[in-house]
């Protein structure tokens, strides 16, 4: 039987929090740029969960869209200070960003698929099916 995913109302707010920074080691050297699989990590449920509940609670939607601006500016402030390499930031920002603009993306968060609106269904379906029992 697939987990329940609850939703806590903090989750936008922690999600903006996570996105506004480049992870970096006690060196003060750069490390990670923040993700949407380490976001779900750091609050305990899988990318696909995370998805779950962005199609359904509007305010993590926002917050996605949010993030993924504040991701794309973080990589851009990391290759200007030279904290990745160009080369990699620039095909990454083609191929991860560009495309999502006209609807073709590999990022996740873009467009409800038919497949996600059954997630929606589903997710309706146990949250009710939790709230009888």
């Amino acid at each position: 039987m697939k987990r329940k995913t609850k939703y806590r109302t903090d989750y936008a707010d922690k999600m903006r929090r996570h996105f506004s920074e480049i992870k970096v080691n006690a060196k003060g050297e750069f490390v990670s740029l923040p993700s949407f699989v380490s976001f779900a990590r750091e609050i305990g449920i899988t990318l696909g969960e995370l998805e779950e509940l962005r199609i359904c609670h509007e305010d993590l939607a926002l917050a996605c869209e949010e993030c993924m601006k504040m991701q794309k500016q973080l990589l851009i402030d990391a290759a200007l200070a030279k904290k990745v390499d160009s080369s990699f930031a620039k095909y990454y920002l083609d191929n991860y960003f560009d495309r999502a603009s006209v609807g073709n993306s590999s990022h996740p968060f873009e467009e409800y698929t038919s497949e996600e609106l059954r997630i929606v269904e589903n997710y309706g379906a146990r949250m009710n099916n939790d709230d009888e029992g």
